[in-house]
């Protein structure tokens, strides 16, 4: 359940054998980079204290939120909770109660009762859009224009990923395809991969085939010619061929005139690359130039001003200029980009499980669990 709220679907994808030794460069090493029919009615809302920035932590398998503070907001005692509104200020979630329990979103202290009494499982596509599972179908239900969407043959379709600039993924027999935010569609499924629409194009290949771009009509903008191809970010995007990898602009154009072991995304003008011959991470700018010299095993993107690094004695997070803002426990297994104030950090525990925590800018624990199950 965790990996559902903290991991959404992949914006880049695998088409075709030659693709396996780009795959392994993808691979995470040992530490993940991550970086009715509608609204219920109010009549049953209830308020708590006031949110401003709100994390979900983990207490013996339950979940909860907290505030930045690290005070506790909803008590950890939730089957499953999903973040579905970018608004950090004022951030908007998705609980259900309990496993086959009921749903309600909470938004500014408010609890409301979501989906009605039917609903086999809710998924957040974002920016307000719901894929509601019902016994008898699949329902996208828009909160913020009020309206639903015809209700899907659950046998012929299956929504996934998030909703993104206007388009909605879904699988058809088979194939990939796209509706609008109510349900229309608008580009026929024949894809065996798509990803979602990030700066109006999205990475797609059929059957057999490589991997191009299209915009939100369907018309291919870059020829299928890639094993791997990631969304664009900061008008560039990174593919590979075989064993190369490299990245492009809007026209397919080979950018910075060279290529790389391991390219990743554009976070903040900063982007990991692993060069050629090199066995270390470091960080190019949006023009190729090395801003940050490749000295890490592991490097992560760069959130808020800060990226977390790995630099085998000991790991933490570095600023743009690649100073060591702070360091981490020595027993960390896993660390997430900051959100909003604070990183989610996993420790290993003795009976070999993991703690949560959250860390401020300055490297200061907020939040454990650790310290939160003493109190229970």
């Amino acid at each position: 359940m965790i990996q559902r709220f903290f991991n959404r679907p992949p914006s880049a994808v695998i088409t075709s054998d030659r693709s396996i030794v780009c795959a392994w460069a993808c691979v995470g090493l040992q530490f993940l980079l991550l970086a009715s029919g509608g609204c219920g009615a109010n009549t049953d809302m209830q308020t708590d204290a006031n949110s401003s920035c709100l994390h979900i932590v983990r207490v013996k398998g339950k979940l909860g939120l907290i505030n930045d503070a690290g005070d506790e907001q909803l008590p950890p005692e939730f089957a499953y909770i999903e973040k579905v509104s970018d608004d950090k200020r004022s951030p908007e979630f998705l609980i259900q109660e309990k496993v086959d329990g009921a749903w309600f979103l909470y938004h500014d202290g408010m609890r409301m009762p979501f989906g009605g009494s039917d609903v086999v499982f809710v998924d957040s596509l974002r920016d307000g859009v719901f894929a509601i599972e019902r016994k008898d179908g699949t329902e996208i239900l828009d909160t913020k224009r009020k309206l639903n969407g015809e209700l899907l043959e659950k046998s012929h379709v299956s929504l996934f990923g998030n909703y993104s600039e206007g388009l909605i993924r879904f699988r058809r027999d088979g194939r990939i395809g796209f509706l609008n935010r109510n349900g229309k569609l608008v580009i026929e499924p024949q894809f065996v991969h798509a990803s979602v629409y990030l700066e109006g194009l999205a990475a797609v290949a059929k059957a057999g085939g490589e991997m191009g771009y299209i915009d939100r009509t369907g018309k291919v903008v870059i020829p299928a010619q890639f094993d791997i191809a990631y969304t664009f970010r900061q008008g560039r995007a990174v593919v590979c061929k075989g064993t190369k990898w490299w990245y492009i602009d809007r026209n397919g154009n080979r950018l910075f005139g060279r290529t790389f072991a391991v390219a990743r995304g554009f976070y903040e003008g900063r982007a990991v690359v692993k060069p050629e011959n090199s066995e270390w991470f470091g960080y190019i700018d949006t023009e190729g130039n090395e801003v940050i010299p490749a000295r890490y095993v592991e490097a992560g993107r760069f959130s808020e001003g800060l990226a977390y690094v790995d630099l085998g004695l000991e790991h933490g997070f570095i600023d743009p200029s690649g100073a060591i803002a702070f360091t981490l426990p020595s027993d960390t297994v896993a660390v997430y980009a900051f959100d909003c104030g604070a990183a989610k950090v996993d420790l290993r525990n003795v009976d070999g499980n993991s703690n949560m925590m959250y860390v401020n800018h300055s490297g200061s624990p907020i939040w454990s669990s650790k310290m939160e199950e003493a109190n229970w």
